[in-house]
């Protein structure tokens, strides 16, 4: 499954912004390169796949990922042509990280 996402959200970022598989997993850090690079972490995210795998399939560490997805929720609220290319996006937000829950203490 997390291989046919990751697929289908390269195949998407191919078609919106022209980055190839091979640019996706490579190490670029030509803006429109990192952009799709980091659009595929957070549609992998967005469907609900954890960092470490992401990163594992990508060839990253999960600090990588936290931080493109980051970026990507921050270029979806201000910059107007990235919400073009990605109207169906606009206004979602996916988590950079899963916040730990904290062990609750035993009540004495």
């Amino acid at each position: 499954m997390i291989y046919k996402d990751f697929e289908r959200s390269v195949e998407l970022v191919h078609e919106r912004m022209g980055v190839t598989r091979e640019e996706v997993l490579a190490r670029s850090k030509t803006t429109n390169i990192k952009n799709g690079r980091q659009m595929v972490y957070w549609l992998m995210r967005l469907r609900g796949h954890k960092q470490s795998r992401v990163a594992q399939i990508v060839g990253r560490d999960h600090p990588t990922i936290a931080h493109g997805v980051k970026m990507i929720n921050e270029k979806l609220d201000v910059d107007p042509k990235f919400k073009e290319l990605w109207p169906e996006c606009a206004g979602r937000k996916v988590q950079e990280r899963i916040p730990r829950v904290k062990k609750m203490e035993p009540v004495k």
